[in-house]
């Protein structure tokens, strides 16, 4: 659960390599743990993990998105004055 609120704030500050690389961690660790079948031993306790770490996941899908948006937005306004860079120097290269 300390992960999948770690991986939250790092997002939160726009820590994306952190979130990513944590990622790897709590995967191996969640594949590790039902491979020990540990699971059937706690099984209310662990739904309700899961339910809390899906919900942190929907967030930091969320975030993801908001941050693909505004990057997006920004390579776009990049693109538009590259162009309008490009479009003035062959105009006045001539003159």
């Amino acid at each position: 659960m300390v992960m999948s609120h770690s991986m939250l704030e790092d997002a939160e500050n726009d820590q994306w390599q952190q979130v990513i690389d944590t990622e790897a961690k709590r995967q191996k660790l969640i594949k590790d743990f039902f491979n020990k079948n540990q699971a059937s031993q706690h099984g209310q306790e662990i739904a309700a993990g899961i339910e809390e770490i899906l919900a942190i996941d929907r967030k930091l899908m969320n975030l993801g998105k908001d941050n693909m948006q505004m990057i997006s937005a920004k390579l776009k306004k990049n693109r538009t004055g590259n162009r309008a860079v490009n479009i003035y120097s062959r105009n006045c290269v001539g003159m």
